[in-house]
């Protein structure tokens, strides 16, 4: 009879007398190297950037979004050309925009890409089962959602803050620029904070819309509708009954305000809505797009 006790000098998959194979040591090691917790973070945002763009993609992928950046950015483009050339010509005056009136005047690309970026850098996540291989790393949903937000913001600010920049550019150049290093950077920042409040806004409304449904056509037609049917519903409610604070629900003219009020180029009028319900507004639909969104992606059912 085959002596049934290993060997001492045994490991873990050796073949005794009897031909079977037995494994005797059956822990593991803890892993005591570096845990990069951040590396997950950062790589989800960098791809969501990389597929709001259409990069690594299709050339179908890229159309719609190049569209739109160039409709934002060809107009000053042009200003900081014809700036440069007519640079010191006293018999000619170039008049260039405002930078909130140069906001309004791209208001098409904006709202082309807030219908098209979240839909697409959220994707089919929940569809795929996407959505539980990222959450098998260190991301928890909470961080999930705040790193796929971050990449569709940072999409909206390249095209709500970026053309200003070009368009400061210009002034500076045609020398009607702001006078001073200290009165260029104020100018400055306001363009970055005028950018990141309204793409915050747009974000948080685009995104709670695209967490809802897994398909992406239905996610950009629910943002088209929230953007413009119940702006038309606002403005008629305000219109009809007389309350002014109706118009806080009016997402774009919301969204339009803000610039202005940031530059201080509001002019009061009856057709001008208050800096305080600009805020007002921007806090509610900011604040309730993020707890919309949260809310269900904490309830989601994760499929592997």
């Amino acid at each position: 009879m085959t002596d049934p006790t290993p060997p001492s000098d045994a490991v873990a998959g050796d073949v005794f007398a009897d031909g079977e194979a037995r494994i005797l040591d059956r822990g593991f090691r803890h892993y005591d190297g570096p845990r990069l917790r951040w590396q997950p973070f950062r790589t989800v945002v960098v791809h969501g950037i990389q597929r709001g763009l259409g990069f690594r993609r299709s050339t179908g992928a890229k159309v719609l979004p190049f569209i739109a950046v160039a409709i934002a950015y060809l107009p000053a483009i042009v200003m900081i050309g014809l700036a440069t050339m007519v640079r010191g010509a006293a018999s000619i005056d170039l008049e260039l925009p405002t930078y909130s009136e140069y906001f309004s005047s791209i208001s098409l690309a904006i709202l082309l890409l807030t219908a098209l970026v979240a839909p697409e850098v959220f994707g089919n996540d929940q569809r795929t089962g996407m959505l539980g291989i990222y959450l098998a790393s260190p991301l928890t949903r909470t961080w999930y959602l705040v790193a796929k937000s971050l990449s569709v913001a940072t999409i909206l600010v390249l095209i709500t803050a970026g053309p200003q920049l070009l368009l400061l550019v210009a002034n500076t150049v045609q020398g009607v620029g702001p006078d001073g290093p200290l009165d260029w950077l104020v100018v400055f920042g306001r363009i970055i904070a005028s950018g990141v409040v309204v793409s915050a806004l747009l974000t948080s409304v685009s995104v709670a819309v695209t967490v809802v449904t897994n398909n992406k056509g239905i996610a950009i037609a629910g943002i088209v509708v929230l953007l413009m049917v119940v702006t038309g519903i606002a403005a008629s409610a305000a219109e009809v009954t007389g309350v002014d604070a109706w118009r806080m629900f009016n997402v774009l003219e919301v969204v339009f305000t803000l610039p202005p009020t940031i530059h201080g180029e509001v002019v009061d009028g009856e057709d001008t809505l208050s800096p305080a319900l600009a805020w007002a507004g921007w806090f509610l639909w900011t604040g309730g797009g993020a707890l919309v969104a949260w809310f269900r992606l904490q309830r989601l059912e994760i499929t592997r």
